[in-house]
């Protein structure tokens, strides 16, 4: 969650809206009024700066591992499957 919030609004915004509510690429750019590449972009972009964030905290670890990590424990994770499956 925490790197999540930290990400700069309109990147937080389409990774929220992607990978917390679901939406996807088209209806996140319909609802914004920009190009469906614009908000892969910024989607991209948020993968990064999330990826990055973690790392400089220490919390490199490979996507298989990290999946597997939550893959028990869904239910009391913060963030959903498909944003750990990206970052990793």
């Amino acid at each position: 969650d925490e790197a999540v919030s930290r990400l700069p609004g309109k990147v937080r915004e389409a990774v929220v809206a992607h990978y917390f509510e679901g939406h996807s690429h088209s209806a996140i750019a319909a609802r914004e009024g920009v190009s469906r590449a614009a908000i892969t972009q910024r989607i991209h972009r948020g993968v990064d700066l999330v990826r990055e964030n973690l790392r400089r905290r220490g919390v490199v670890v490979p996507a298989a591992t990290l999946a597997g990590m939550f893959e028990t424990n869904l239910a009391g994770a913060s963030i959903p499957p498909g944003l750990y499956a990206a970052l990793g």
